[in-house]
Formats: structure tokens, sequence, C-alpha cells
């Protein structure tokens, strides 16, 4: 009887540690699965984000470019546009010149050739200070529209990268 006795016991046990392996084996199961499940949700988030990231950053790189060719193409009008005021202030100044030698040629008296000259020599400096004036707002006028998309283009890209840093 006591054989008996001792082989209850061990199937108790052997129960027991069956029931208990069937527990851990669910368990481990669920837990697998839950991780599982926990992988692919953050998988499919994160490759989410990345094709946003990449479309993003993909459509700011297009819009770097079209304000780039915008800026391009307003710098090249602007010197086009200052070219032909030099060759404008040029030509009035050849004119002038002429007109200027014309004059000297013209007089009879050294008095009148100094005279002439003198005020000749201040009406040259006076369309220098015009022409050098218009030049140079010319200048500051294309740089400033040439910046203009590029600034605009730099603006929305700071504000783009503030916006995602803020969420």
């Amino acid at each position: 009887m006591t054989a008996k006795k001792a082989k209850a016991p061990q199937k108790k046990t052997s129960k027991t540690a069956a029931t208990n392996v069937r527990a851990l084996k669910a368990s481990v199961e669920t837990q697998s699965t839950e991780i599982t499940e926990k992988i692919m949700t953050t998988t499919k988030a994160t490759t989410a984000n990345f094709e946003k990231l990449t479309k993003d950053a993909s459509a700011l790189g297009q819009e770097q470019v079209e304000a780039l060719t915008q800026a391009g193409s307003v710098f090249a009008k602007g010197v086009e546009d200052i070219l032909k005021t030099y060759v404008s202030i040029s030509q009035d100044a050849a004119e002038k010149n002429a007109a200027a030698l014309k004059t000297l040629m013209g007089c009879k008296t050294i008095n009148d050739f100094s005279a002439a000259q003198t005020k000749l020599a201040q009406q040259q400096f006076e369309d220098f200070v015009a022409a050098s004036t218009k030049l140079s707002e010319l200048g500051l006028k294309v740089t400033t529209e040439t910046l203009e998309p590029l600034n605009a283009q730099a603006s929305k890209a700071i504000k783009k990268a503030t916006d995602a840093l803020a969420a």
C-alpha cells in the first residue's frame, strides 16, 4: 500500500506540472501575440511617419528648386535691365560728349573755352552721379527681388521645421 500512496502524489504532481506547463504555454502564446501586435503597430506607425517625412522632404526639395529657378529668372531679368540702363547711359554720355566737343570747338576765346569747359565738367559730374545712383538703385532692386522667393522658401521651411518640432 505504500507504493500506491507514493504514486498518488506523483500523479497529482504530474497533473499539476502538466497544468502549469499548459498555462505557461498559453501565457507565452498570449504575450507573444501581444508583442507581435505591438511590433506591427509600431512598425506601421514608423513606416507611415517615414513615408510622410520622405514625401515632405521631396516636396520641400521641389519647392526649393522652384524658388531657386524663380530667383534665377528674376536675377537674369534684373541684370538685363541693368545692362540696358548701362548701354542707355553710355549712349547718352557719348552724345553729350560729341555735343560738348562741338561746343568747345566753337569757342572763340580762352575765356569762352574755360567757361564752357567748367559748365561741361559740372554737367558731366552731375550726369555721373545720376547714372551711378540709378545703377545702384537698380542693383539693390535686383538683389531684393532675387532674394524674395528664396526668403519666402526659407521662411516656409523654418515654419515647417518649427511646427514639426512642436508636434
